[in-house]
């Protein structure tokens, strides 16, 4: 479909107690484009006191091209949230594709899979229930002379609930989020536990009861990027049976919770945690260092805690600078400085595993070692080479003849 209206709608339900339900599949491919000081495109849209049931699947894509002003672009969008209920998918057989959602505008230009949009003056209390297996990828946005945006699933003051698998990966702009919670929105990801998430890309809750709640059960299930926390926004993730948080920039979160789940810092990955870290049956946590000034790092704020089962443990991945190093060295992989007073921190029993980035072989002369009130370091001691032990042998060799000569 082409065409060319400054605020396009291409299916939407809106005010006045309206509803509309669709039995069947759903296929929207949209091309809007012309000159406007606002150009929109919103596939499926809901406002103000009203309804809309999708039993079916549906595939939504869309591009967005305005000449001359800004722009945003939508797959699912809810506006004017008061008193709006949406439902994508009947059960769990049905899928929701939403892609290659792009907007180029010569000014500001915004782009999501779902957005529930921040209408000043509304009571936000919508809710989006996505029933449907759900993949949302390849939102861009870009802008000539202005800023651009995107998101894969953004709540303004309502509520998103996604009951079923989620994939959510390459979302483009000047500033992306896979997901994000605002003016007390909330997101909820597999909360019965009975599904695979795999998010790429950075996480956002800010403002006063904005949360987002993350709920990883599978060796299947990731997520891939930072978690970031703003102005009393919270986000709660737990991991469980292998799924694995890879943390890649400066990253700060409510709530973490490991059950056999992993938790893997990269190099340049810091996190901040200021709460209860429980790492329960074979958790991981991994640290990525390329080399002495190039380490992830966990700094555990004043009142963290860290609870440890008898089968959890720390792994250091060491790049190849390491492989040169002939003398002693520390790195700090858990900062307790910041402690405040006596906390149980279940970091002293540790066992570790070092191992090399390039082939995954195991890595000789590294020891961790815990310091309390300062944290947890991976030391290394050089470990002699096999010249080194035989000259040594010889040495004694030879002072035990002279003393037996002395004798």
């Amino acid at each position: 479909m082409k065409a060319a209206y400054y605020d396009f709608k291409a299916v939407l339900t809106n005010d006045g107690n309206a509803s509309l339900l669709l039995n069947g599949d759903l296929n929207l491919s949209v091309t809007n484009s012309g000159s406007h000081d606002f150009f929109n495109t919103f596939l499926v849209a809901s406002e103000r006191n009203s309804s809309s049931t999708f039993n079916g699947s549906l595939n939504l894509t869309g591009k967005t091209e305005n000449l001359s002003g800004g722009s945003i672009s939508a797959g699912v969008w809810v506006n004017r949230g008061e008193n709006v209920s949406m439902s994508l998918g009947n059960d769990l057989s049905d899928t929701m594709h939403i892609h290659d959602m792009q907007t180029n505008a010569e000014k500001d230009a915004e782009s999501y899979g779902i957005y529930g949009y921040n209408y000043e003056g509304m009571r936000l209390d919508y809710v989006v229930n996505v029933a449907a297996s759900t993949v949302i990828e390849n939102i861009t946005a870009s802008s000539n002379s202005g800023y651009s945006y995107a998101a894969g699933a953004e709540a303004h003051g309502g509520t998103i609930n996604f009951a079923n698998n989620l994939t959510v990966r390459n979302i483009n702009a000047e500033e992306s989020y896979a997901l994000a919670a605002y003016n007390g929105g909330s997101i909820n990801v597999n909360q019965d536990g009975a599904h695979t998430v795999k998010i790429d890309g950075d996480i956002d809750a800010a403002m006063e009861n904005s949360v987002i709640n993350l709920n990883l059960t599978n060796g299947e299930s990731y997520i891939r990027g930072a978690v970031r926390e703003n102005s009393g926004g919270a986000v709660n993730m737990s991991l469980k049976n292998g799924a694995t948080w890879h943390i890649e920039g400066n990253s700060g979160i409510t709530k973490l919770s490991l059950d056999g789940g992993n938790i893997e810092v990269g190099a340049n990955g810091r996190l901040e945690y200021n709460s209860n870290l429980t790492l329960g049956g074979a958790s991981a946590m991994v640290f990525h260092s390329g080399n002495l000034s190039n380490t992830g790092v966990v700094i555990l704020g004043e009142s963290a805690t860290v609870e440890a089962s008898e089968t959890a443990f720390v792994k250091v991945v060491l790049g190849e600078f390491y492989k040169a190093i002939d003398e002693e060295c520390s790195l700090l992989l858990i900062d307790t400085a910041s402690i405040v007073g006596a906390a149980v921190l279940d970091l002293e029993n540790l066992p570790g595993v070092f191992v090399w980035e390039d082939s995954g072989e195991e890595a000789q002369g590294w020891a961790l070692n815990y310091i309390e009130g300062e944290g947890l370091f991976a030391n290394f001691t050089p470990v002699p080479e096999p010249a080194t032990y035989a000259a040594i042998f010889g040495a004694l060799a030879l002072a035990f003849a002279a003393y037996r000569r002395r004798k």
